[in-house]
């Protein structure tokens, strides 16, 4: 029997977990599931352990502080290599998953040697496209592919540029082969970073659009400058480190992202913007 090792990170998100973890309760497989669930050190210290009142066969932990989506999803990924599965899938806990999405994933990543793969990711409220993957652009690091588009037109195969760490399945020889997530991301744009060194170790990127989840995009950052400081900040790294020659325009081009967002009247998110941007200068 195919093992699975599914981790969802929570950070103030109680009700969203709860959705996504009876979600995932519904699915139909074959596979054994092994679910852990990473409190980020949310400021409700009870919500871990409601959850493990409702869901008592997931694993769960909670952390001393925030380690960020990646220092988190790099405990998980531990925490699967010692469990032995033979895959691992990261899940947003802000995600309402098919019932049949996981099988799906499983049958098209069996085809392949080396490969990851994600399913198609839809706006959990409009019920449009957020992507299938994505392409890399020096404006924000990654753009999402076929955003706001009819879901139900895409259920192709797709090879993006990059994956969205929002949900992918990998074999866990993965995690030797390429790695863990780079702790330097902290949160924002690690997926991008991943996906390059990914396929650099040989590995082929996959969308299977006939998976899908859904997915209340950013719930647990909603709202806040934080976003800006590491969008800013993780785009310049991402360029410094695979594109130096673009990173050197993407500093001229900076000047287009504080009109932006003077444009759209988030000045209170401006100098988070700033501070994000000069950090890999």
């Amino acid at each position: 029997m195919t093992r699975i090792a599914v981790i969802i990170i929570n950070w103030n998100g109680y009700e969203d977990t709860r959705e996504c973890l009876r979600s995932l309760t519904q699915c139909r497989t074959d596979s054994k599931i092994d679910v852990l669930v990473i409190d980020n050190y949310s400021t409700d210290r009870t919500e871990i352990m409601k959850l493990k009142k409702e869901f008592p066969d997931i694993s769960t932990f909670r952390n001393a502080w925030n380690r960020g989506f990646t220092g988190a999803n790099n405990q998980g990924f531990r925490w699967a290599l010692e469990r032995q599965t033979d895959y691992v899938l990261i899940l947003n806990n802000d995600t309402v998953v098919e019932k049949d999405f996981l099988d799906l994933l499983l049958h098209t990543a069996r085809r392949y040697d080396k490969c990851i793969i994600g399913p198609k990711i839809i706006f959990y409220k409009s019920r449009k496209l957020q992507n299938t993957g994505g392409k890399f652009s020096i404006f924000h690091g990654g753009r999402s592919w076929h955003k706001n588009k009819n879901a139900g037109e895409y259920t192709k195969m797709y090879r993006p540029d990059f994956l969205s760490g929002c949900c992918w399945l990998m074999p866990i020889r993965a995690l030797n082969e390429v790695g863990y997530f780079d702790d330097h991301f902290f949160a924002y744009a690690e997926d991008v970073d991943y996906s390059f060194r990914a396929r650099s170790a040989g590995y082929q990127l996959i969308v299977d659009g006939r998976s899908s989840i859904y997915h209340k995009h950013s719930a647990s950052t909603r709202g806040s400058c934080i976003k800006q400081y590491y969008r800013a900040r993780n785009t310049g790294y991402l360029l410094k480190k695979y594109h130096y020659a673009l990173f050197v325009r993407w500093v001229s081009l900076l000047t287009l992202g504080l009109i932006v967002i003077i444009h759209n009247r988030h000045l209170g998110c401006l100098k988070e913007f700033i501070r994000g941007a000069r950090a890999p200068i």
